[in-house]
């Protein structure tokens, strides 16, 4: 009762005194609408009776609110009453303080009898028919009616609960991106033996990082569609091309697609009453809605969730053909994808467990330094914690590249190089991680380190040919992830006549020169040729280095390459040619084509660009004149950064003309307003009287000698030019703009300093006319008079709407000139 008196234009009587409270009670007990005296013993008094007897205490809005709740739900069967009831006890708790009108609360003030149950389920079913009904609407505090703010909230929501195909695909993404993010689902842990990830496509279109078990979903529209979508799927898997695909097909519901457009829209509300509140253009009740919007928002995008979870476990999974129904593969999601991954995994990966071993990822390092393999871990051993890959030999313990893991590495090794193929660390690393073997890199480098140790392998790594395990420097590509990735592995093999043949034809096809088919002979030659191209390469790394080009890491690799040459082996360098001369060929092609390319027009195209990246286009998209040349700016952003910018040297330089020409404009016009601005303030000054009264026109009489005639003009015109000299400045006549600069090479301003001179042209102006006063004051007020400027504009405050306002202004400057003369002081009104 004391929150209903506290509503606009309530009765004053009414209160929380034990007076109210005893009337409240009696009319309890007789009322007509109540008639609690004629209840049985044992009856409650629930909140909605106690609407009865404050109706009238009401707003009209709520007493409204609650007659259209009645005549909706009159007739409706299932409620039986239970809405109305709801409703009326809503409006009375928004009365009450810090209690939140949730549905437990709610069914607590509406137990009929002492003993009966409270009313929840009832409550719960009747406030989701008010809220789809749109007569209620959860807040911060709980439940509550609607307010006419609040339905008009409601009724332009309505109208963005039509997303596109597009919106609506995009936010189912998001929600199965969201689903499949969880760790469970994210991650397979499959049987002990290495965790997997689960790469999500939906429908085609990817939804998560790339994983190492590919997960399809695809989509029907309705259960109606579920089959047919089932058959194609099926028959789609059974393609050689989709093999290695995992499929899950489901079906969305109707429930699926409310959730999605009642998400759509209400991010579109927030969205655009958060940029309004921004703007400080939102009251306080539209700040209310905005932030049970937002409490929306989190709401359907759980719902979401949910029912797309319980869409999820309805499906069906099909792998090769093959159908697996969700019911016999688990009861929650997590289960059933775990369960049918574990179904598909062995297939996809047939030889996982042949190479999954736990490992810290230091044992190929250890392998390499021991001086004995008698004391290794037990990885490297025999039985069922180890990969067999050190054996005895007699008495010796040796490396065995026989092992099932190594003579995978060195058959796949075997097979590629047969082709004339370069293995890298990388393309090892992406085929046995891959579909097949599943197999971690540091597995990878391990397996390779023994091989290596065996003599059956030898790697290159920066142009340099490693083959015996003491070296300490074959350790880098065993040890770091970006040299083992960078650094190719090959058969060991002596050199025969058909390396020395293949060696000579990649010479010969690099320089055009012929060489003996002998090992020397073509080392030296290989060598001199090294030395030469390093010799001219030094003066391109100093250029790209001083200019910053995208091109050192090109330049830096191609150098140690020709110093690892230089100082290698003979036999290094004769296989190094063989097997690599193609490559090295391109490499040095490529540095050749940079190095004619950057001379000074590429250089001077390039910083052009930069100052047009860097300099102009933050100016041009401050003053939002970037629009259309957004995709030029990217695309030339791209060019810079890129390797290959000098191939595009034509189009970098069309595109920094662009957006160069479009800031000349900008600059241009802003030039032309100062110059016009400011040209005719000089003129308007030079035409008032003060001007003619400071400087009269001078007629030499006959007594003036022509000289000082002159040397008075002269003076006369520096003061002219002293005085005017704020203005002057700042009218340059023309924007002397040349090489793509930035300012007038007159001038030197700025955008910046133009725009504040427009701003500062009235102060400027007025200063100008302060000194022309001085200069034009009678001479008398110079001999010692003292002078008072008056700015009219200081007597004349507030607006001036009456006749009465104006005269109240001028009696007060009367009455101030009227003082100043009476002091003696000479008066200048500005």
């Amino acid at each position: 009762m004391s929150g209903i008196r506290l509503q606009p234009g309530a009765p004053k009587h009414l209160g929380g005194s034990n007076r109210t409270i005893i009337k409240q009670a009696y009319e309890m007990l007789v009322s007509d609408r109540t008639a609690m005296a004629r209840q049985t013993v044992g009856a409650l008094v629930t909140l909605d009776k106690i609407f009865e007897l404050v109706e009238g205490n009401l707003s009209t809005e709520k007493q409204k609110d609650i007659s259209d709740i009645t005549q909706r739900f009159k007739d409706d069967v299932e409620d039986r009453g239970m809405a109305i009831r709801v409703a009326k006890t809503i409006c009375l708790l928004e009365f009450v303080r810090d209690l939140p009108r949730t549905e437990a609360n709610i069914a607590a003030c509406l137990v009929d009898k002492v003993g009966d149950p409270s009313p929840l389920a009832q409550v719960k079913s009747a406030i989701e028919r008010l809220r789809e009904a749109k007569f209620v609407r959860n807040t911060e505090e709980g439940w509550k009616l609607q307010t006419a703010q609040e339905k008009n909230w409601e009724t332009e929501r309505r109208s963005y609960l039509a997303p596109s195909p597009r919106e609506r695909n995009d936010i189912l993404r998001e929600a199965m991106r969201e689903i499949f993010s969880e760790p469970g689902l994210k991650t397979l842990h499959f049987r002990g033996l290495r965790n997997f990830r689960v790469g999500v496509t939906l429908d085609g279109a990817r939804v998560s990082d790339e994983g190492q078990v590919p997960l399809a979903l695809s989509t029907a529209e309705d259960m109606k569609e579920f089959p047919a979508k089932l058959i194609a799927v099926t028959n789609e898997s059974r393609d050689p091309a989709h093999k290695h695909d995992i499929y899950w097909v489901y079906a969305l519901t109707d429930d699926i697609d409310s959730l999605i457009a009642n998400l759509y829209a209400s991010r579109r509300m927030v969205a655009r009453y958060d940029q309004m509140r921004v703007q400080n253009r939102i009251n306080n009740e539209e700040m209310s809605c905005l932030t049970s919007e937002k409490h929306e928002v989190i709401r359907f995008q759980n719902r979401l969730r949910e029912k797309l979870i319980e869409g999820l476990e309805k499906g069906q999974g099909v792998f090769r053909g093959v159908v697996k129904d969700a019911a016999s593969l688990g009861r929650n999601l997590s289960e059933i994808i775990k369960n049918l991954f574990d179904y598909a995994v062995p297939d996809l990966y047939p030889k996982l467990q042949m190479g999954a071993y736990v490992l810290k990822g230091t044992e190929a390092e250890e392998l390499l330094k021991a001086a004995n393999l008698s004391g290794l871990s037990q990885v490297f051993y025999g039985g069922e914690q180890g990969l067999n890959l050190v054996i005895r030999d007699g008495s010796r313990t040796v490396a065995n590249p026989a092992a099932d893991v190594a003579k995978e590495v060195l058959d796949y090794l075997k097979r590629e190089h047969s082709y004339g193929n370069k293995i890298t660390g990388k393309i090892l690393e992406d085929h046995f991680q891959g579909i097949g073997y599943g197999w971690e890199r540091d597995l990878l480098r391990l397996i390779l380190a023994v091989l290596l140790r065996a003599g059956t392998i030898e790697v290159t790594y920066q142009g340099r040919r490693y083959i015996n395990h003491q070296d300490p420097q074959c350790r880098a590509p065993f040890i770091n992830n970006t040299a083992f990735k960078s650094a190719s592995f090959a058969p060991r093999e002596s050199i025969d006549l058909k390396t020395l043949t293949t060696a000579v034809q990649n010479y010969e096809n690099m320089t055009g020169e012929e060489v003996d088919v002998e090992e020397g002979a073509i080392a030296a030659a290989f060598k001199k040729l090294a030395d030469g191209e390093l010799k001219i390469l030094l003066p391109v790394e100093a250029v790209a280095m001083a200019h910053r080009l995208p091109v050192r890491e090109t330049l830096d690799s191609y150098h140690q390459t020709l110093v690892n040459i230089a100082s290698a082996a003979s036999d290094d360098c004769v296989i190094f040619l063989a097997r690599e001369g193609k490559s090295f060929k391109d490499t040095r092609d490529r540095v050749r084509r940079i190095r004619d390319a950057i001379g000074d027009a590429t250089l001077d195209v390039v910083r052009q660009a930069r100052a047009t990246v860097d300099s102009i286009w933050p100016v041009l998209e401050k003053r939002g004149q970037s629009g259309e040349l957004t995709e030029s700016f990217a695309q030339l952003q791209t060019l810079i950064a890129g390797e290959d910018f000098f191939e595009h040297t034509a189009e970098m330089k069309s595109l920094s003309l662009a957006i160069s020409n479009a800031y000349q404009s900008i600059y241009r016009n802003l030039h032309d307003q100062r110059c016009e601005a400011f040209s005719k303030a000089i003129e308007e000054i030079k035409g008032r009287p003060e001007w003619v009264q400071a400087f009269p026109t001078h007629t030499a009489s006959a007594s003036d000698t022509d000289k000082s005639h002159t040397e008075q003009v002269d003076a006369m015109a520096d003061m002219q030019s002293a005085i005017l000299a704020p203005l002057a400045s700042r009218a340059c006549a023309e924007a002397a703009l040349f090489n793509g600069g930035l300012a007038c090479q007159l001038c030197e301003a700025t955008l910046n300093q133009m725009e504040s001179d427009l701003a500062a042209l009235g102060g400027l102006r007025n200063g100008v006319l302060s000194r022309l006063q001085e200069l034009s004051a009678p001479v008398d007020a110079a001999d010692g008079a003292r002078i008072e400027r008056i700015r009219v504009a200081d007597f004349f405050t507030g607006i001036l709407d009456s006749e009465a306002s104006i005269d109240e202004n001028l009696d007060r400057l009367r009455e101030h000139l009227h003082k100043l003369i009476a002091e003696g002081a000479k008066v200048i009104i500005e």
